[in-house]
């Protein structure tokens, strides 16, 4: 079982705000990216300092389709593994069937540069809906 890191926004009273409304609202106002920026630093810097001899920690790390497709993101996620020293292979970047679905040819050139650096990919929530798996008819399997 992989650990999972959850993203929730405090409220200055103390109380969060539930990813359910944080989440659309970012994806509203384009703050996606920031977002998944940060969760991969952290994702990435709790792998490290979670790290024990003799057993690897692997993460997998969920991403917007905003994030997929911002400039820039392959060479943050290139520069944090290398500045901590991280495994690629022990990391898992995640996306939503729907990135897949909506820009395929987006969703394969992330995949095949994530599999490049090392890492390992899938999809999150693949085949929820019944019609999804019209849309894996005739995909060649890349992950």
């Amino acid at each position: 079982m992989r650990p999972e890191l959850l993203i929730r926004m405090r409220y200055q009273d103390g109380g969060y705000l539930s990813p359910g409304t944080l989440l659309p609202a970012a994806e509203r106002y384009q703050l996606m990216s920031d977002i998944d920026r940060c969760v991969i630093r952290n994702a990435v810097n709790s792998r490290r300092n979670g790290q024990k001899p003799g057993r690897e920690l692997h993460v997998s790390i969920n991403l917007s389709g905003q994030s997929i497709g911002a400039a820039g993101l392959l060479a943050y996620v290139i520069q944090k593994l290398a500045s901590v020293g991280a495994c690629a292979s022990q990391v898992c970047f995640e996306a939503t069937e729907t990135v897949a679905v909506n820009n395929p040819s987006l969703a394969i050139s992330f995949i095949e540069t994530i599999k490049r650096l090392g890492c390992k990919s899938s999809f999150d929530d693949c085949g929820a809906g019944i019609s999804s798996f019209g849309h894996l008819k005739g995909c060649r399997c890349i992950m």
